[in-house]
């Protein structure tokens, strides 16, 4: 059982070696970080949209579940991170459904019949491009705030517990 044990601590503190290894690296490149960052409000969002392309259930209860829980992951965990991805991944996906139809238009062609169809096609596509204004801004905004937080911590050193940046 000791063994165990000691094999579990280990791998967490090998763990542990490569997170703080990973996080020195991005806030020393906060370019590399941005884009990271994005990448992952992207990434949550597309899941999203799969849970609700592809769950076998009425897209109203799809919906009632996703933003339930959405808001519950919100309250009990999201309110102790930096970053908060579940509300604007909720949104994300919410957006690429209302877009998807311009989409296709777009893809096949359908979209460049008339004037009338490309103007309305190209519409269809604003809440996507609203939002991955957002994620880009949103980003920016709470990486350049760390960033801020890290060099007063530079020029102010306090002792932090476990040696960690606070957010």
């Amino acid at each position: 059982m000791a063994a165990c044990e000691a094999t579990k601590q280990t791998k967490e503190n090998y763990l542990e070696i490569i997170y703080n290894h990973i996080g020195n690296y991005l806030d020393k490149h906060p370019t590399v970080y941005k884009v990271g960052l994005v990448g992952c409000h992207f990434f949550r969002t597309l899941t999203m949209f799969a849970a609700m392309v592809y769950l076998p259930l009425p897209m109203a209860v799809t919906s009632a579940i996703m933003v339930g829980g959405s808001f519950l992951y919100r309250a009990a965990v999201e309110r102790f991170c930096c970053f908060r991805f579940t509300i604007e991944s909720l949104i994300g996906a919410g957006s690429l459904w209302c877009v998807m139809i311009g989409t296709v238009n777009f893809v096949s062609g359908a979209a460049l019949a008339s004037v009338g169809m490309i103007f309305a096609n190209s519409i269809a596509l604003l809440p996507i491009v609203g939002y991955t204004v957002w994620v880009i801004y949103a980003s920016n905004r709470d990486i350049e705030e760390r960033m801020k937080k890290l060099k007063n911590l530079e020029n102010n050193p306090i002792q932090q517990e476990g040696g960690h940046c606070p957010c």
